[in-house]
């Protein structure tokens, strides 16, 4: 060490980088700033903007969802007004803002109510025009027209009228019912003019060829085209008269063709999709199953490939999977009885052995254990239940005894009530038995019962 203080104060120097040190720290900041980047990225990608859904159909609301991802609820129901597969109403309105993977609920037409009341008119004052006008205005589809030669009626007005559903004070949109017109008289041309087709109904085209006895044949094809329902093409032009003994060959579109799939390989969501997607009426039963996992198609009532269109409706079986037993203990005999109802109301096809046993802490008709629970079941299983019938006493021999000798045997001469049997007291005369004697009692002695049955003590008055 030095003497000098100064020179002793002094240490080795130390240098820092401090290029190298900012330019670290810019990095960092960089880094961070693009983390921040991409999180408000990845969230503004999750936001989706609702449309107007209303009036469109909802093939294109379930192809939009699918696209935004976006889970697609759907309710239906009849409409008067919109045809079937049109949108009524959305959960949100349009401009809302959700996120990916919200749900969507969309209320979706099924068309005219097939089932709603429809008041007849007075037929006998209505022109085939009125007739059809009304048929149109109801949206019926179950009328028909035929005619009949009359010197009595004109053409085109009323003879008589056929129910083939129901009757005119009950009639339903779905019902059929056949209008039969007049012909006229037979006396008229042999020649007639085709009119353009184009713009009729099958029923107005067959109603056509009825009213002038030409043989119409109606002949049905796919088409993407033209709408189901609405003539493709007819084989004679529209204003060429021909003679009535002439046949006309009608083509009319059944819409666009729809191939059912293989729905084994769907679940019931992939299946709601393709029937929104199809606007196919799908028609669902559950029942449970071994081998078909929860949601899973277990069967089909049309065959995959079939040809079908938007008026066919498929039935699927949907499986419920395997039964789940939840436990029972501390529940009645009349909980699980009904369990047991409501599961094999869908195949579960389960079945039970009760067997019936004291106990000193579960009271009467309670559950104290059963087999499988917390399970899952197969179908067809046995499930064994053991209720309780109660306490257990064995009856004494209550005869020749006094009242007081009773209530100690029978432990209703303490405080505690739980361990009392149920007795009650008969009084009579009895031949040969003193006063206030037990002379008999209902059950006998050595017997075993539970403590909701009642022994009767029959005591003699003298």
């Amino acid at each position: 060490m030095s003497d000098d203080p100064i020179i002793d104060s002094i240490h080795d120097e130390e240098f820092v980088d401090i290029k190298k040190s900012k330019k670290g720290y810019i990095y960092m900041g960089v880094g961070f700033i693009l983390v921040v980047l991409s999180y408000f990225t990845y969230m503004h990608f999750q936001k989706v903007e609702v449309l107007d859904f209303v009036s469109m159909t909802s093939s294109e609301v379930v192809d939009w969802a699918k696209d935004m991802g976006v889970v697609l609820e759907v309710v239906d129901e009849y409409n008067e007004d919109k045809t079937i597969g049109t949108v009524l109403s959305q959960e949100y309105p349009e401009g809302t803002i959700i996120k990916k993977k919200d749900s969507l609920r969309i209320t979706v037409s099924r068309g005219p109510d097939p089932n709603k009341s429809i008041t007849i008119p007075d037929f006998d004052d209505m022109s085939k025009s009125d007739i059809q006008y009304w048929i149109s205005e109801n949206k019926l589809t179950g009328v028909s027209f035929t005619y009949e030669y009359s010197d009595y009626y004109d053409v085109n007005t009323v003879m008589k009228v056929d129910y083939i559903d129901g009757t005119k004070d009950d009639f339903k949109r779905k019902n059929r019912v056949r209008i039969t017109l007049s012909r006229g008289s037979r006396s008229e041309s042999e020649q007639v003019v085709v009119p353009n087709f184009s713009n009729y109904t099958e029923y107005q085209i067959i109603s056509w060829a009825d009213e002038n006895r030409v043989e119409v044949v109606i002949e049905e094809e796919y088409n993407e085209n033209v709408a189901a329902g609405s003539v493709i093409n007819q084989s004679v032009n529209a204003n060429k008269e021909i003679s009535r003994s002439a046949t006309i060959t009608i083509v009319i579109s059944k819409g666009k063709e729809i191939i059912v799939p293989d729905f084994t390989a769907y679940d019931k969501t992939e299946v709601e999709r393709w029937s929104l997607r199809s606007n196919v009426d799908i028609i669902y039963d559950t029942r449970y199953s071994d081998t078909v996992a929860k949601d899973g198609v277990i069967s089909q009532t049309l065959s995959e490939g079939t040809s079908i269109t938007q008026s066919d409706q498929v039935r699927v079986v949907v499986s419920l999977g395997k039964i789940d037993l939840y436990s029972f203990v501390g529940s009645s005999i009349i909980e699980f009885l009904n369990w047991v109802d409501e599961v094999n109301s869908e195949d579960a096809n389960i079945t039970y052995i009760i067997n019936e046993v004291y106990s000193e802490t579960v009271p009467n008709g309670i559950i104290i254990s059963h087999t499988s629970e917390h399970n899952k079941l197969n179908r067809n299983e046995t499930i064994t239940i053991y209720v309780s019938k109660g306490k257990g006493f064995v009856v004494p021999d209550f005869e020749d005894k006094t009242l007081s000798q009773v209530l100690a045997m029978a432990n209703m001469d303490d405080a505690d009530p739980s361990n009392d049997m149920n007795i009650a007291f008969v009084y009579g005369s009895y031949p040969g038995v003193n006063e206030n004697i037990v002379a008999n009692q209902s059950i006998d002695a050595g017997t075993v019962v539970s403590d909701a049955e009642t022994i009767t003590i029959y005591i003699s008055v003298g």
